[in-house]
């Protein structure tokens, strides 16, 4: 699959890689079928640094209810 953009001329290519990557991450692990370590790999960035991005976009680490977790726990 190929994704085509039209961006201003005075648009930074580079930047704009780097930013098209992050999001494409982002949107990956929001998913819930893919590690932090895979997605900040996809983004071209560390573990921390994607963990960090994870917290600026308000996008939790973890997504489970708590009956979930407690369902975890006792089957554990």
């Amino acid at each position: 699959m190929e994704v085509t953009l039209k961006l201003p001329d005075n648009a930074d290519a580079k930047s704009m890689s780097e930013l098209s990557k992050q999001l494409v991450a982002l949107e990956l692990f929001k998913t819930g079928k893919f590690s932090i370590g895979y997605c900040a790999n996809v983004g071209e960035m560390t573990y921390d640094d994607f963990m960090l991005l994870l917290g600026q976009h308000k996008i939790p680490l973890f997504t489970r209810t708590k009956e979930e977790l407690s369902d975890e726990l006792e089957n554990a």
